[in-house]
């Protein structure tokens, strides 16, 4: 009889004494919308411009990868002096984040020691899908206005862009961790 009390105690820690969660499963529509669902309020999404397409074959071995832009209202400058030595500045281009949500599988590649642009950074990773970003800036002057500046310029500058959405990453990850 002594024993049977021991025996239910090992059982019970063998196989657990909660029963297990299932798996949260995602599909690429819900994640873009629990994505958009946090976004501050002057942020919106957008279609994928062609710079971040260039990630998207460069960077993922999935061909369903979903990528998608999301558009802030900070705006960036470009500073740069002309052929006479006159600096300038404009307001060239606005904050973004190119997100890319991809299903369990969809490999990010390595690029090598040569690759000069910064690699997407990993926001949310679950057993079946994967949530990358890359901050970056979205031009928001004509082309022929900015072929105009660089064309005038002998040198120029770009700060770097700090999103003013400073909890993104915290924020898009949550939001996914939460059950659907």
């Amino acid at each position: 009889m002594k024993s049977l009390p021991l025996v239910l105690v090992l059982v019970e820690l063998v196989t657990g004494c909660s029963p297990k969660e299932a798996p949260v499963t995602y599909n690429l529509d819900a994640a873009s919308n629990r994505i958009v669902s946090v976004l501050p309020h002057e942020w919106t999404v957008t279609s994928a411009p062609p710079e971040q397409h260039f990630y998207t074959t460069n960077f993922f071995t999935n061909t369903v990868t979903r990528e998608f832009m999301l558009l802030g209202p900070r705006p960036n400058y470009f500073e740069w002096t002309d052929h006479s030595g006159n600096t300038h500045r404009t307001n060239h281009a606005k904050e973004c984040l190119y997100i890319w949500i991809v299903p369990s599988g969809a490999v990010a590649k390595s690029m090598g020691p040569f690759w000069h642009r910064k690699s997407p950074i990993t926001v949310f990773s679950a057993p079946n899908l994967g949530v990358y970003a890359q901050v970056s800036q979205q031009i928001i002057l004509s082309s022929e206005r900015m072929k105009e500046i660089l064309d005038d310029s002998q040198k120029g500058y770009c700060p770097e862009v700090y999103p003013s959405w400073v909890a993104w990453r915290w924020d898009i990850a949550g939001v996914l961790r939460k059950e659907p």
